[in-house]
């Protein structure tokens, strides 16, 4: 039999060729694509040695392996050896469940002492293996370090084009969200079957991990489901019940539930502010309540509230700034800063304040570089450059600076398009890649290279309707869609073609009134009704249809004169409102310049 088709084997390699102390998760589908692997791998590494040692979790003697920990410190040197631990090819599921738990705990041991001792250890699960490890291994989530995460290797699919259902986008190979909704979700579904509430462990162990995987690929309906299904679970602490809260509270902003959202992030909110009262030196209870105040923050922006939104996230960012003045080496406190710093600038760039915004993102930018520089093989720092970029952009293009912006959309772009491809599983960094190439398309468009801007437009409608596709439920995702035909919709009128403009804005106004009648609460999906009616309106006009205009300009009047009242219209929209209002005073259609922009990121 032919080995698989691997076309990133050599990148994979070369990654693990990296002379790096740390203990990884490598998970497996082929024997024979791992004997490649390793057969590639002692190429690159060398002068450092690589060691094979098999392990048999079966096996009470532990044979193969009788003390991890004193085999793998055996094997250690100042040339940071690379020792992959294999397993011995057998049925896991006769495997004597105390021998089982035994060598696990020997893994965990061996975790807790891979600092005293230099060697970079590859943990390789086959397919099998991967329930029972989730299963009895403490933490093991937490095992992948910064730098790799979860890396997985499998055989390709032999598919020249990415499938658009939900279960064919959860089985390409991903990160770590991927590998635990795979690992965890056969668990899951015992418990459930079994009718009895989850214990504290059960919640721990598996419940909360499953949960933050479904979040983390954006599926809304699963996300529902498993919070229905563990309702009655029980927690072991303060701090588990709060990680419920939070994520429950991010399922519904995905929902559109914006109450419900605001509820529960403020009841994790409360549970952090007396989890770090009774203990201040403890980092992560500080980090987790920071996390609640962004949340807070992210719903109080999407209710036009901009006030309270700056409020929690300077609390936010004063939190960050302590951790990271505390333990500058850590890189998860220095991006969860970075994160920070975007959303303050988010506020200033909504409140029209253009130099106070450049200054939070060139701030955010300056970390992501940093470690990007640092660690370039890490997506997530390239995805939060990527970010940073954009939102320079926006900036720039508010000034009046098309070549900077130009200049930073492009860099964003171009790391986005990179790590999309080499994560097609990954749902935020599709989405970012959608987000770039419309800021690309809105640059086009306004410099007249109306070709340009198409392919933009296209690349990225392509993208938001795979992603709304695979989940109805995700309200987030089906607002991007809308984002994206309004954006082709401008590109037809602005090219005279009013007949393909109106069918762009048609059904961009579909999704937008469902998802406004939705959630009434929301300002952003508020104000995207209103650019809607506002297309709309503008189309008329160039008709010559003047009742029909009207028609559209009262009903964006309405929306955008009720956001004013609530106290929730942004200040760098006031002056669409006085321009619907001068359009309404004439009661004599005209033209419609000036058209506010949906804008996602």
């Amino acid at each position: 039999m032919s080995a698989p088709s691997l076309p990133d084997l050599p990148e994979l390699a070369e990654c693990l060729a990296a002379p790096v102390p740390g203990l990884l998760l490598l998970r497996y589908a082929s024997a024979v694509a791992l004997d490649q692997l390793l057969s590639g791998l002692r190429s690159r590494i060398e002068p450092r040695p690589l060691h094979e040692v098999h392990y048999e979790p079966r096996s009470k003697e532990l044979g193969y392996c009788p003390e991890l920990v004193d085999r793998c410190r055996s094997l250690a040197s100042p040339k940071v050896p690379a020792i992959f631990l294999r397993p011995v090819p057998g049925n896991v599921a006769e495997a004597d469940v105390s021998a089982v738990v035994t060598f696990w705990k020997q893994l965990n041991s061996l975790r807790e002492a891979m600092g005293d001792f230099s060697a970079q250890i590859i943990l390789c699960l086959d397919v099998p293996q991967t329930p029972f490890a989730f299963s009895h291994a403490r933490d093991l989530i937490s095992w992948c370090s910064p730098k790799f995460e979860f890396l997985e290797l499998t055989p390709t699919t032999g598919r020249d084009e990415p499938t658009t259902s939900r279960e064919n986008m959860r089985n390409v190979s991903g990160g770590a969200a991927m590998l635990t909704w795979n690992s965890l979700s056969p668990l899951w579904q015992q418990i459930v079957v079994s009718g009895q509430a989850p214990s504290a462990t059960e919640t721990v162990q598996v419940l909360l991990p499953l949960l933050r995987s479904v979040v983390d690929l954006g599926m809304v309906t699963l996300g529902a489901r498993i919070i229905r299904e563990g309702s009655t679970a029980k927690f072991p602490n303060d701090s588990a019940m709060a990680e419920w809260l939070t994520l429950c509270g991010e399922l519904a902003v995905a929902q559109g539930d914006l109450a419900g959202a605001l509820s529960r992030f403020t009841e994790s909110k409360v549970i952090g502010e007396r989890l770090v009262a009774s203990d201040p030196a403890n980092a992560v209870w500080r980090r987790n309540l920071s996390v609640s105040l962004d949340r807070l923050g992210d719903v109080a922006l999407a209710q036009g509230d901009l006030a309270l939104a700056m409020r929690c996230f300077t609390e936010s960012r004063n939190i960050r700034e302590l951790l990271v003045a505390r333990d500058p080496a850590n890189t998860e406190w220095q991006r969860g800063l970075s994160v920070s710093l975007d959303r303050l600038g988010d506020i200033a760039l909504a409140r029209g304040d253009l130099a106070s915004a450049m200054q939070y993102f060139t701030e955010s930018k300056t970390i992501a570089e940093r470690h990007v520089v640092s660690d370039p093989g890490n997506a997530l720092w390239q995805s939060d450059l990527s970010i940073s970029l954009n939102k320079l952009g926006n900036v720039s293009e508010a000034q009046g600076d098309l070549v900077g912006a130009l200049r930073c959309f492009k860099q964003s772009s171009s790391i986005a398009e990179r790590i999309a491809a080499s994560n097609p599983a990954n749902t935020k960094l599709q989405r970012g890649l959608s987000v770039s190439l419309n800021k690309l398309g809105d640059l086009a468009k306004s410099q007249g290279d109306f070709a340009e801007a198409w392919r933009c437009f296209k690349e990225s409608k392509t993208i938001a309707e795979r992603l709304a596709a695979s989940d109805l439920a995700n309200a987030e995702w089906q607002r991007d869609l809308s984002v994206s035909l309004d954006r082709l919709g401008d590109l037809a009128e602005a090219q005279g073609d009013l007949a393909g403009a109106l069918r762009w804005f048609e059904e961009s106004k579909t999704i937008a009134e469902r998802l406004a009648t939705r959630e009434p609460a929301n300002a952003v999906w508020k104000r995207d009704l209103g650019v809607s009616y506002w297309h709309l309106a503008g189309l008329c006009e160039k008709s010559h249809n003047k009742v029909e205009a009207l028609v559209w300009w009262r009903k964006a009047y309405e929306i955008l004169a009720n956001l004013k009242r609530r106290g929730s219209l942004r200040p760098v929209d006031e002056r669409f409102l006085a321009t619907v209002q001068a359009k309404l005073a004439d009661q004599q259609p005209g033209e419609s310049g000036g058209v506010p922009t949906s804008s996602v990121g």
